[in-house]
C-alpha cells in the first residue's frame, strides 16, 4: 500500500489528506471551546447550548459544500475547483481569525462555523473525486487517504489539547491557514490522467495515449433478451490481432465494426469499454 506514496502524481494529493485530518481536529477539538469561552459567564449548559446551535450552520455548510464543489468539478473541472477550495479556506480562516480577535460571540461565530462546514465538505469530495477517478486501483489510495487523515487529525488534536487563551489559539488558526493554503494549492499542480472516462475511448475517433501498452477488455453487451448475454473479447482477439497489442486495434468507425462483425450479427449490440486491473496509465502508476 505504501509504495503508492512514491508514485509523482500521488504525491500531489499527500499534503491535502493531511489537511483534512487537521480540519477534523480543529472544528472538532476548538471551535466549541472557543465559542464556549467567548460567551462566558458562569451558565455553562448555556454556553453548551448556543455552541451546539451554532454548529447546526456548520451541518449546512457540509450539505452546501458537497453539492457546491460537485457542480463546480461537473462544469469547470477539478482544477477550478481546487481554485474555489482557495477561495473557501482564505475566508474561513479570514472569519476565524477576526471571531478569535472579537473573541464575543456574535454573528461572526455562526459565520466561522458554516465556512468551516462548507470548506470541510468541499475539500474532502474533491479529494475522494480525485482519488476515486484518477487512479486505476481505488483499494490503495482509499486506504492511505484514511491512514494519514487519521494520523494528521490524531496529532493535531494532541497539540490542541494543550492551548488555552486567545494568543494560542489565533496562533493554532493562523498555522492552519497556511498549511491549508499550501496543501490545497498543490493539488492545481496535480498532473491529470488524460483519460478521464471509459466511454470516450469508444465515442473519440481515436485511442488516448494513455491506453498504450495496456491490456483492454472489450465487452459487447446485448440489448436484447434473446441475444445470448454479453460476449467479451480481449482486445487481439476481438480484432484479429495479437492479445495486449494496443498497436493491432484500429480506430474509430473501423474499430467498432469489426467488433460486431465478432459478435452475434442479428443482436442489436452496444460496445463498452471495460479497463482491466492490468492497466497502466503512462505515469505508472506501479513504477
Amino acid at each position: 500500500m505504501w509504495k503508492l506514496t512514491k508514485n509523482h502524481r500521488f504525491m500531489y494529493l499527500i499534503p491535502q489528506f493531511a489537511w483534512t485530518g487537521i480540519s477534523i481536529a480543529y472544528y472538532s477539538g476548538i471551535l466549541v471551546v472557543m465559542m464556549q469561552e467567548a460567551i462566558g459567564g458562569d451558565d455553562i449548559q448555556y454556553q453548551f447550548k448556543m455552541s451546539m446551535l451554532a454548529l447546526v450552520l456548520f451541518g449546512v455548510g457540509e450539505i452546501v459544500g458537497c453539492f457546491f464543489i460537485g457542480m463546480i468539478v461537473d462544469k469547470f473541472g477539478s482544477k477550478m475547483a481546487t481554485i474555489v477550495n482557495l477561495v473557501n479556506i482564505t475566508a474561513m480562516i479570514g472569519v476565524t481569525i477576526a471571531f478569535i480577535i472579537q473573541f464575543e460571540f456574535n454573528y461572526l461565530a455562526w459565520l466561522m462555523c458554516f465556512l468551516w462546514g462548507i470548506c470541510d465538505s468541499a475539500v474532502n469530495t474533491n479529494t475522494q473525486e480525485l482519488i476515486g477517478f484518477e487512479f486505476d486501483n481505488n483499494t490503495e489510495p482509499f486506504s492511505v487517504f484514511n491512514t494519514i487523515q487519521c494520523i494528521a487529525n490524531l496529532t493535531c488534536q494532541l497539540i490542541i489539547s494543550t492551548l488555552h487563551g486567545q494568543k494560542a489559539y489565533l496562533i493554532l488558526t493562523i498555522a492552519c491557514g497556511a498549511i491549508a493554503f499550501l496543501s490545497c494549492g498543490l493539488v492545481f499542480f496535480f498532473p491529470y490522467r488524460e483519460v478521464k472516462s471509459n466511454k470516450s475511448a469508444v465515442s473519440d475517433k481515436r485511442l488516448p495515449r494513455s491506453f498504450q501498452g495496456s491490456n483492454l477488455t472489450f465487452k459487447l453487451v446485448s440489448q436484447n433478451e434473446n441475444a445470448g448475454g454479453a460476449i467479451s473479447h480481449h482486445a487481439g482477439m476481438a480484432t484479429g490481432g495479437p492479445v495486449g497489442s494496443i498497436s493491432s486495434v484500429p480506430k474509430g468507425k473501423e474499430l467498432q465494426n469489426r467488433l460486431l462483425r465478432n459478435s452475434d450479427p442479428g443482436a442489436n449490440m452496444e460496445i463498452k469499454l471495460l479497463l482491466e486491473n492490468t492497466f497502466e496509465s503512462e505515469e505508472g502508476l506501479h513504477e
